[in-house]
């Protein structure tokens, strides 16, 4: 017994001796000591020819512990605890048959979910190592029995710690230990086997020591900046300016004023009786197409017109064509197609007069308004180019009754 005694003080010491030599001098750590309740599962095999299933009964109480919790991080921590070596009561079908002296150590790893609050909840996992000694039973009819020397098995446990002041918590869990043994007579014969499988639940305060700037202590306050010496004013910078947010499109000066500017729109002509492109049409269009990416903000309208020979219906429809002819070769272009409008507007409003071939080819063509033109840009009109002209007349032909 007094062997068993000291080396049960030796392995706590070894433990204790451990966790410190791991630990640096400002890593934060927490001894707790705390009262816990033993509840045993206590289901265990029959003993042949005399108990039944889950006769062998391991008595409840309470017993101190000593926790020791090293932080490895604000959220991860190792913990340690050492229960005093206890001494159980066996019973079978309610008669005492002896007793049984244990040591359960439990080592787990343990997740902390609110590191920088009063209260932390937390789980953990690992291992526990249970040292029997001293076991004398005896059952009649049976004979001695004695208990396995040692039993491993898993641990888990969830509980939480409660900040009451600085470095002083109160803490609450419940631990579960898979704890069996063989049940075993003189000899070595097994008999039985006992899983005593305990909930352990504990209550306790605890001191942490160390490392005040972490998280699962004290946080530390934020390192105050140290300002850097002022420059000599010989060399002295001057500040920067502000950055220039000018509008989309305009044109600034070197103190991001907008400054005037001017827009170009050049109409484009269409041969006879079509909504077809022609090859300069494009050119020109492509040059529109620039100016109005460079002032996305203009809102233009695109103006379709035809000359004077057809009906009015026939020209219409005829001028509306065009025009979503010249909207859709913008948009293609990248123009923004909300802020484009396309309208027919058929043979009335013709530039020139409608009696010759060259003057019906002017009048064939797309024109833009530009609707919302603002302050410092100046959007210049200007008519089709003698390329487009020139293309357009080709196509015209002398008055006929057929349509155009």
């Amino acid at each position: 017994m007094r062997r068993h005694t000291l080396s049960t003080l030796g392995l706590i010491a070894l433990a204790i001796t451990a966790f410190t030599a791991v630990r640096a001098d400002d890593d934060p750590w927490e001894v707790r000591l705390r009262g816990v309740y033993l509840d045993p599962a206590n289901k265990s095999d029959a003993i042949p020819g005399l108990a039944p299933k889950d006769a062998i009964h391991i008595d409840h109480k309470w017993l101190p512990d000593l926790d020791f919790e090293y932080f490895l991080t604000p959220y991860w921590s190792t913990e340690l605890v050492l229960t005093y070596p206890q001494s159980q009561t066996v019973t079978v079908s309610g008669t005492p048959i002896g007793s049984f002296k244990h040591l359960p150590p439990i080592l787990t790893a343990k997740y902390n979910f609110l590191p920088d609050h009063d209260f932390q909840p937390y789980v953990g996992a690992g291992v526990n190592v249970t040292i029997i000694w001293d076991a004398n039973l005896a059952v009649p009819g049976v004979g001695q029995l004695k208990l396995d020397s040692t039993s491993v098995g898993p641990a888990l446990q969830t509980g939480f710690d409660y900040k009451l002041r600085d470095h002083w918590y109160l803490n609450a869990d419940v631990k579960w230990a898979k704890l069996g043994s063989d049940v075993k007579l003189a000899d070595g014969a097994r008999v039985s086997t006992v899983h005593i499988d305990p909930f352990l639940f504990g209550i306790g305060v605890g001191y942490r020591f160390g490392g005040p700037g972490h998280a699962a202590a004290e946080l530390a306050p934020a390192p105050v900046p140290v300002a850097a010496p002022s420059p000599p004013l010989a060399a002295a910078v001057a500040p920067a300016p502000p950055p220039c947010h000018a509008p989309a499109g305009f044109k600034v000066d070197a103190d991001c004023h907008i400054i005037e500017q001017s827009v170009v729109v050049r109409a484009v002509d269409f041969e006879f009786n079509l909504s077809q492109l022609t090859a300069p049409a494009t050119q020109t269009l492509d040059e529109v197409a620039g100016a109005l990416l460079a002032q996305p903000e203009l809102n233009v309208e695109i103006q379709g017109h035809t000359d004077s020979i057809g009906s009015v219906a026939y020209n219409l429809n005829l001028s509306q064509r065009r025009a979503d002819a010249v909207k859709a070769y913008l948009i293609s272009k990248g123009v923004k197609a909300s802020s484009l409008t396309a309208k027919g507007y058929g043979k009335a409003k013709p530039i020139v007069s409608n009696d010759t071939a060259e003057g019906r080819a002017q009048n064939r063509r797309v024109a833009f308004e530009v609707t919302n033109a603002p302050a410092h840009v100046n959007v210049v009109h200007e008519d089709a180019s003698a390329a487009s002209t020139d293309a357009a007349q080709q196509g015209a032909r002398p008055k006929t009754k057929k349509e155009h």
